[in-house]
């Protein structure tokens, strides 16, 4: 979090982390509006949920990043 995103983003952000359901998140986008990246620590089924339950038009897309050498992260 960097605290320059949306207010909103902000709130949800801290809200996951508090339930322990993320590590990390970060918005991405000019203005911060356009993706929110999540390091998820709960089942992702279980963040869709919630994250739907209380934003129903914002939309979950998932990734993976294969952790096999040569991985590097900055």
């Amino acid at each position: 979090m960097t605290r320059c995103e949306p207010p909103i983003v902000t709130e949800l952000l801290e809200t996951l982390k508090r339930l322990s359901m993320i590590s990390v998140g970060w918005a991405a986008g000019a203005g911060g509006g356009g993706f929110l990246y999540l390091w998820l620590s709960a089942p992702r089924d279980s963040v869709q949920q919630f994250i739907q339950s209380r934003f129903p038009k914002m939309t979950c897309h998932q990734i993976r990043i294969p952790l096999v050498p040569p991985v590097t992260l900055k």
